[in-house]
């Protein structure tokens, strides 16, 4: 259970480092465009383009990784889950039930049906033989 919790914490981690990186990058972004438009450097309307560029390839790729990142753990951690359920089910589909964290096997055994060629042998063995059988060749002489 451990092992499968560890990869999604280190994606939860990573995550939370590119959302702060995201959200200190948008911070600086902005300083550096509101003090450009200020000294004069650029206006607003003329390079509306560049400005939306900037943030896009300064922050706003970082939250999106950072984003990607979460959902990936979610999903690892989701997946454990179903992993877990499943082994559960297993484990009571096989007849071992858990006390104190040791898993005892307990006899289990399905319903023994026979099978067709059994039944067929066991009608052959109780059938009385109403001619004798003789074979037709002599294995030996061949």
């Amino acid at each position: 259970m451990i092992k499968r919790i560890i990869p999604s914490a280190v994606l939860y981690a990573f995550a939370a480092f590119l959302a702060f990186f995201s959200g200190w990058a948008l911070v600086r972004g902005v300083q550096n465009v509101r003090e450009a438009i200020e000294a004069g450097q650029i206006s607003v309307e003329e390079n509306l383009y560049e400005i939306i560029n900037f943030y896009m390839a300064s922050c706003v790729q970082y939250f999106v990784y950072a984003l990607l990142l979460a959902a990936a753990g979610i999903m690892l951690q989701r997946e454990s889950r179903f992993a877990d359920a499943a082994s559960l089910k297993e484990v009571k589909a096989n007849g071992e039930k858990e006390s104190d964290g040791e898993t005892e096997s307990e006899e289990y055994s399905e319903p023994y049906e026979q099978t067709e060629l059994e039944e067929a042998f066991e009608l052959t063995e109780d059938a009385e033989l109403t001619e004798d059988l003789e074979p037709t060749e002599d294995l030996e002489s061949k």
